[in-house]
């Protein structure tokens, strides 16, 4: 046997088959041990050792040196031992080396079968490992078998299986033809493992949705929910997570070529793409689209609805075979039951327009606006420290003391609008106390036109003065007076 070249063939496998080197140097050490037994010893102890960098592969037999021999296929006694070599003692090993190429066919095919069965164990093992993380995504594969009830894809490491139940009904299927399938889950079997595909899962639509439209791959649409009957129709329920983006209009794309695109990779399916609603009303109307419904009678515990129709609505509200219904039963998770208006007034059925629903929602909506108003409105304005203005009572004018908060109370007390912020209230203070800093200073301006006001302890000092009178009646000439008061 060429072990170099064998060491070689080891290495293209590996490359190949994606398996660790060190697993196949051990299931090739294994092969050997067993091919060699089974054809000279089956209880012998043998040992293999590979030499990877010089090449060689070499094989010893084993024997264990005790004093009495119990079994001699795996132990030898301390005088025949000494025979062989003066050195050996109770314990040593006795290595008798087996020329691999003393192996005969017999042994070298079973040594070859045994590898090949521990090759195919440890590829099937890396199939698990590397395809376990990957459920749950598209990959890209080759058709490589086409039978009546699965399909067998190659997804390059390795074969899929694709049953009947998850291909898409009339969709023509031929080898070597490129296709896209959901990897559904992976299984360890006796066989090895088991790798399921799909192309009819509602979760393979979900992903085309997310490869094709940027809006959900990046989360501002959300997928809520999906229905589909494989290759004829669907119904895909989304909601926005942002305002200002359609999550409708996001899906569909402009003169549909969004939607198409994803239609286009599976037989042409029609997709419905509707508004998810929390409101279980306006999502049941919604799912039920492209028909309009006149009004439902809801029983949110027990996940039953009675949508009623017009007599012209009814079989497109039910739709070819009842796909429509049950497709919007599906995404809802509600159980609807689709009945004319004429049927239903007939049976006395109890039911709620659409139109007040839509109005009460309205309504509400209106209310909680005017509850947040109210409450902004009614917010309270932190109480300021009072400020307060003394006006001097050398003025003559009456001392005036103005508090801020009573200017504030003052205005408030007057009509105002609901609409009116604090800001006004407080421009309007500011206006108040300017027009009395005006005030006050005209005062200021003018008091000099006016007598010196004395206190009553500076009038009884004047008083006590002896000279009080004689000063001022010395400096008065009191004949200029009365003449100057005759001749008026």
């Amino acid at each position: 046997m060429n072990t170099k070249e064998f060491l070689k063939a080891i290495d293209a496998l590996v490359e190949q088959k994606g398996i660790k080197k060190e697993t196949i140097l051990e299931d090739l050490k294994e092969a050997l041990e067993k091919a060699w037994k089974k054809t000279n010893d089956p209880y012998a102890e043998v040992r293999v050792e590979i030499d990877e960098k010089k090449g060689t592969i070499r094989m010893f037999r084993i024997k264990h040196i005790v004093e009495e021999v119990e079994d001699d296929a795996i132990e030898m006694e301390l005088e025949d031992a000494l025979e062989l070599d003066k050195k050996y003692k109770i314990g040593d090993e006795v290595v008798e080396e087996i020329d691999p190429e003393e192996l005969n066919r017999m042994a070298a095919r079973h040594a070859a079968q045994i590898l090949r069965q521990k090759i195919r164990e440890a590829e099937k093992s890396v199939l698990y490992d590397l395809y376990a993380d990957k459920v749950g995504e598209t990959m890209a594969g080759i058709v490589e078998r086409v039978e009546d009830n699965y399909l067998l894809v190659n997804l390059g490491k390795g074969a899929a299986l694709m049953p009947k139940s998850h291909m898409i009904p009339n969709e023509n299927y031929y080898v070597n033809q490129p296709i896209k399938v959901y990897l559904v889950g992976v299984e360890k079997t006796n066989q090895g493992a088991q790798i399921i595909v799909s192309r009819s899962a509602p979760e393979f639509l979900k992903r085309l949705f997310e490869q094709e439209i940027h809006e959900i791959y990046d989360g501002t649409v959300e997928i809520k929910s999906i229905s589909r009957d494989p290759g004829s129709r669907a119904k895909v329920s989304v909601l926005s997570r942002n305002p200002s983006v359609d999550p409708t209009g996001a899906c569909i794309g402009q003169k549909g070529m969004r939607i198409q695109k994803i239609s286009n990779q599976i037989m042409g399916e029609k997709i419905d793409v509707v508004n998810y609603n929390e409101n279980p009303v306006l999502y049941i109307v919604e799912a039920l689209k492209p028909a309009e419904i006149y009004g439902i009678d809801i029983d949110e515990e027990n996940k039953k609805a009675l949508a009623v129709v017009m007599d012209t609505e009814l079989s497109l509200a039910i739709g070819k075979k009842g796909q429509n219904a049950r497709l919007a039963a599906k995404l809802t998770g509600y159980k609807i039951d689709v009945k004319p208006l004429n049927e239903v007034k007939a049976q006395g059925l109890n039911f709620v327009t659409i139109s007040s629903v839509i109005a009460e929602i309205n309504a509400k909506k209106v209310e909680e606006e005017k509850a947040k108003v109210v409450v902004e409105t009614k917010k309270p304005v932190k109480e300021e420290k009072k400020e307060e203005i003394y006006v001097s009572p050398s003025i003559n004018i009456e001392p005036v003391r103005v508090s801020l908060s009573d200017l504030e109370s003052s205005l408030s007390s007057k009509p105002v609008e609901q609409k009116q912020t604090k800001k006004k209230v407080e421009k309007k203070v500011e206006e108040e106390k300017d027009d009395i800093k005006a005030r006050l200073k005209e005062a200021e301006e003018k008091k000099m036109n006016y007598m010196p006001v004395y206190s009553d302890e500076e009038l009884e000092e004047l008083e006590d003065e002896d000279d009080y009178n004689s000063r001022y009646d010395e400096d008065i000439d009191y004949e200029s007076y009365d003449k100057y008061y005759d001749e008026d």
